[in-house]
């Protein structure tokens, strides 16, 4: 059996198990849709995107074959931590919250060094990103409301950027921080799905804030 049938074996098994890459290839298309008007940050945001999309395809190919993939999940958690940390840093001027960044940043590789597993999910790792995850928020909200730059959130691109991360990180936090228990039966479907349904949106608002920002700058030069 070929590759592809495979994929298209697993495809109509597990139909909800590619809601994931539906909502990634949308968030993308969004992004290059208004790429000529994005700006740095938002430009690492689609970038970041992008790896994801060549994780889920390895993901997949290694799933079609029955291939251990967890060590993929692992990995999605460093390209995150990685690709926000850049984020949040370019957004949050302030030396302080620039420092607490850099410092969450650096205790994550640690621990990604000394916890990373090729045949388990890294349920400690995991855990601990979406906390600093979280902590990046909190930075970016108290830095927001002590500079009083924005206007209007609704509007502001990276309000729903943050919104669709606290979401997606408080959302994910407990299922990740007990993997090992919630994963342990590959016939329950059901911690996947809840996961899934928090990245499916986490990605959604990242494609609208892709959308608003093109539209800002399209109406301030209109």
């Amino acid at each position: 059996m070929s590759t592809w049938e495979h994929i298209i074996q697993l495809l109509t098994r597990f139909p909800w198990s590619f809601s994931t890459d539906v909502f990634l290839l949308v968030g993308i298309a969004f992004g290059l849709y208004a790429v000529n008007h994005l700006d740095k940050t938002l430009k690492v945001i689609l970038l970041f995107l992008t790896v994801c999309l060549g994780i889920e395809i390895i993901l997949i190919y290694y799933a079609a074959h029955k291939w251990n993939n967890y060590f993929l999940v692992n990995i999605t958690s460093l390209v995150e931590t990685v690709f926000f940390s850049v984020v949040y840093w370019v957004e949050v001027s302030n030396r302080r919250s620039r420092v607490i960044i850099l410092s969450l940043l650096g205790s994550y590789l640690i621990l990604f060094v000394y916890s990373f597993q090729w045949q388990h999910i890294a349920e400690f790792l995991l855990g601990a990103e979406r906390l600093i995850l979280i902590a990046f928020v909190i930075l970016h909200l108290q830095f927001v409301l002590e500079t009083m730059r924005v206007s209007n959130l609704l509007t502001y691109p990276m309000f729903w950027v943050s919104s669709g991360m606290i979401i997606y990180a408080t959302g994910t936090l407990f299922i990740f921080m007990f993997a090992q228990i919630t994963f342990s039966d590959p016939n329950d479907m059901w911690y996947w799905s809840v996961t899934q349904g928090f990245t499916c949106l986490f990605y959604s608002m990242l494609g609208v804030s892709f959308y608003l920002h093109r539209r800002e700058i399209l109406l301030k030069t209109a």
